[in-house]
């Protein structure tokens, strides 16, 4: 992936993510009507974790790095692990690529994970301030102060149908990120999941800076999880295969005795 791209795809999934989970700092003043609206916009979209998948394990690829796999697998609440593998005769030099790629995209891999999981706004902001500013618009003001030195405040606004159709995300830097999502329906028009996400980055001065992500969907033992993310960053453009899906095949901890 080149620079730019990975730049902002690491810059959406922190921001998108909410920047990982919030540790107790003191008891947040919390709006039960804005969380009312939170759980229903979770509600309608689909969620394999949330569907109770028990453990999954998949294979990533990414286009630029061609030969080079990466096996993910999960278990719940938290066992996570990584390993990037290639073809036995493979050339040197992808198998030298393979073990920097395993340390370089470890991270933005184990987040992209938590997507395809299906994390909740209650995962993300349960120790947030939370409140509704209008009928539609919900805004969350982080505590932790990790959080808060990079994050001031996201408002989060729902359609008629109660989906977050858009993120307004104000950094500390003074930058805003503007998140544009468009859902398909799925199981029979009850929920939905997410079709593209349109991010745009605003610095004083100067012009946004736009990335478009769309999101292609598999359908297995009745989850739903990726089948391919295209992150689209000026003439950049990277796919993200996902593959080889395989939920609740009866994993143990034993499985990641040796995750590193």
């Amino acid at each position: 992936m080149r620079d730019s791209a990975m730049t902002s795809l690491l810059i959406l999934l922190a921001l998108f993510s909410g920047l990982g989970a919030q540790a107790d700092v003191r008891p947040p003043l919390q709006d039960p009507k804005a969380w009312a609206l939170l759980d229903k916009a979770d509600a309608l979209q689909v969620s394999a974790k949330a569907a109770g998948l028990k453990d999954l394990t998949f294979t990533q690829t990414f286009s630029q790095y061609e030969g080079v796999k990466l096996k993910v697998k999960w278990m719940a609440p938290a066992h996570k692990a990584l390993r990037a593998e290639v073809a036995e005769d493979a050339p040197e030099h992808v198998k030298t690529l393979a073990n920097t790629l395993e340390r370089r995209l470890r991270p933005q891999v184990l987040e992209m994970l938590e997507g395809v999981l299906g994390r909740r706004y209650r995962e993300l902001h349960g120790d947030a301030e939370v409140s509704v500013v209008s009928e539609r618009l919900v805004r969350i003001v982080p505590q932790n102060p990790r959080v808060t030195a990079q994050v001031s405040e996201h408002r989060v606004t729902l359609d008629l149908r109660g989906l977050p159709v858009t993120v307004l995300t104000r950094r500390a830097d003074g930058s805003t990120l503007e998140m544009q999502t468009a859902f398909e329906s799925v199981n029979g028009g009850t929920q939905f999941r997410v079709q593209s996400v349109t991010a745009k980055l605003r610095r004083e001065g100067q012009p946004a800076d736009e990335t478009v992500l769309r999101y292609e969907w598999c359908e297995v033992k009745g989850f739903h999880f990726y089948k391919s993310l295209v992150v689209e960053h000026g003439v950049d453009r990277t796919i993200i295969a996902f593959s080889d899906h395989k939920p609740d095949t009866g994993l143990t901890e034993k499985d990641f005795a040796a995750a590193h």
